[in-house]
């Protein structure tokens, strides 16, 4: 939990999230976007410090169900 007034954790937070999902070699995009579990990312992947309380999270469009549990697994040891 993290409140959108604390300046320097929001910051570092935001830098985590964006280390974690936003390039090629960042760990969520080979372990699931290269993978071909999906075809990209979800509205809202990644940090969210744009409200009171900021949140984290990160999901695929286009999964086949058979894969859900598949990535929910990935997404846990990702982190």
């Amino acid at each position: 939990h993290c409140s959108i007034t604390d300046l320097k954790e929001s910051t570092t937070l935001s830098i985590i999230g964006a280390l974690l999902t936003e390039s090629e070699s960042s760990p969520f995009y080979q372990s699931l976007i290269e993978a071909n579990l999906g075809s990209d990312y979800s509205p809202g992947t990644g940090y969210q410090g744009n409200t009171l309380d900021s949140s984290f999270s990160v999901g695929l469009q286009g999964i086949s169900e058979i894969d859900i549990e598949r990535v929910t697994n990935i997404i846990e040891e990702t982190l």
